[in-house]
């Protein structure tokens, strides 16, 4: 089990009990902003998100600030809106790779879109902070990005 966590309310939830089989996409897309749309719409359809145009405003507006392409082909756009109640997570392998402005200029090949309610700031920072920490890790991701299909990329957030 993965050892990141963040407050939620008075319990703690591993990094894990946010990734959702039906969160998770593969993508062949052009653009940040169609892989970001993509995993919007999904989060609409699977109920995360009630107002989906809004959060995606809300998620490009973030992106015109900096980019979130934090190098290594990792993106996470994230935002927080008054409408959402709980912290989710979506996730998008893109095979082909996106240019996303990263810090490095590599093209993006993972992207953690992450959401979550407005009034907890402290724990969406470290939300953000630990899932960016796991991430980080060469092997792993190298790992995610070849994954083949949704079980594969899954059971590499187990054990």
């Amino acid at each position: 089990m993965v050892s990141v966590s963040v407050r939620k309310e008075t319990e703690e939830i591993a990094l894990i009990d946010l990734i959702k089989k039906e969160h998770l996409c593969f993508l062949d897309v052009k653009s940040k902003e169609e892989a970001i749309k993509a995993l919007v719409d999904t989060l609409y359809l699977q109920g995360a998100v009630p107002d989906p145009e809004g959060f995606f405003k809300a998620v490009l507006e973030r992106e015109r600030v900096i980019s979130t392409g934090i190098g290594m082909g990792l993106a996470i756009p994230h935002a927080k809106t008054e409408e959402v109640e709980e912290f989710f997570l979506a996730i998008a392998v893109l095979p082909q790779g996106v240019d996303w402005q990263a810090i490095d200029s590599l093209k993006v090949k993972l992207v953690f879109l992450i959401g979550g309610p407005k009034n907890k700031p402290r724990d969406y920072l470290r939300l953000l902070s630990d899932l960016t920490k796991f991430v980080k890790d060469e092997k792993r991701r190298s790992l995610l990005s070849s994954a083949k299909d949704k079980e594969e990329f899954l059971s590499l957030f187990q054990g």
